[in-house]
């Protein structure tokens, strides 16, 4: 698959009717599916993945397929990143965990989440609005906004995505749900 630029801002939220009649009817975004992902994250020998804004996941899902994602900060100082992404049959998940030992990639930490989607395109972007249950216990809403084209500028278009949240005081944070699961699991 080719790369993608993207763009993402994850806050705390209470998952509530108001927020899901929020998005649909009043920002006109339309709803995609609710899915269960099961996403293993891996480190390397230096610990190059799991280095902030950095990742190599593989997700599973009830859409029957296997995703393998690669996901590197394009810029240090904001919130752009380029992701790949390949698909497989889930038949092939051994192999592939076989190949990534065999070069020194070995699982860090699994993360288990409920995922609403919702989605509208706009001016040749794809803006996304997910609802994530992590770990049966602690909601989030997640923005995105997506592209192929590098000269748009997501930051700002992200900022101005996310004050139509305003009225929710939702609470922004900047940990990835790989790094909010281990610090969840050191608390225990």
């Amino acid at each position: 698959m080719p790369q993608v630029i993207e763009c993402e801002e994850k806050f705390f939220c209470n998952h509530t009717p108001t927020l899901f009649h929020f998005i649909e009817k009043e920002l006109g975004f339309y709803f995609q599916k609710k899915v269960f992902e099961t996403d293993t994250y891996f480190k390397d020998k230096n610990n190059k993945y799991i280095q902030p804004d950095t990742c190599l996941r593989l997700r599973e899902s009830d859409s029957q397929l296997l995703e393998l994602t690669s996901k590197k900060i394009l810029h240090k100082d904001d919130r752009i990143k380029i992701e790949k992404t390949y698909t497989f049959s889930p038949l092939k998940k051994e192999r592939i965990l076989s190949l990534l030992k065999r070069i020194g990639i070995t699982p860090y930490c699994t993360v288990f989440k409920d995922r609403f989607v919702y989605t509208l395109k706009k001016e040749n972007l794809l803006y996304s609005v997910m609802i994530d249950i992590v770990n049966e216990k602690t909601s989030f809403l997640e923005l995105e906004i997506v592209t192929n084209n590098n000269d748009i500028n997501l930051e700002q278009k992200l900022n101005n995505f996310a004050t139509l949240f305003k009225s929710f005081n939702l609470k922004k944070t900047s940990q990835n749900y790989r790094d909010f699961t281990i610090e969840t699991q050191l608390k225990k």
